[in-house]
């Protein structure tokens, strides 16, 4: 009679084992789906990290000619204007661009937006 017991308490202890991991797995598995859904819409609604300077208010942004060519010595995501040069990001490469065009001052920074708000275009004015 005991070893029946005993048979019985080990196959029910192998079946809760057997059910917490499959419960584990799909757990894990619903939060890896929810998590890349989350990256992925993230990263598509490019107006969600563009959001900030609204909230705070508007202030003037101004950047200095060094961090200027620190952002057109990579890839650009959106067009930009500097003073009357007209830089378009599908056409940018940073490896064939004259930099010595550029004055050396600081710029002003003013966004073009479309009708949903997100940005266009980045226009460098400058200050000096």
């Amino acid at each position: 009679m005991d070893s029946i017991f005993d048979m019985m308490h080990n196959a029910a202890n192998v079946f809760l084992f057997i059910l917490a991991i499959t419960l584990f797995l799909l757990i894990n598995n619903s939060l890896n789906s929810l998590l890349l859904t989350t990256k992925n819409n993230i990263s598509s609604n490019s107006v969600l990290y563009e959001q900030q300077n609204e909230l705070v208010g508007k202030r003037e942004e101004i950047v200095k000619y060094e961090e200027l060519i620190g952002i057109l010595m990579s890839d650009i995501t959106r067009d930009m204007r500097i003073n009357s040069l007209e830089i378009k990001a599908e056409d940018y490469d940073y490896l064939q661009f004259d930099f010595s065009v550029i004055p050396q001052t600081s710029y002003k920074i003013t966004y073009e937006r479309d009708s949903n708000g997100a940005v266009t275009k980045i226009i460098y004015t400058s200050i000096n």
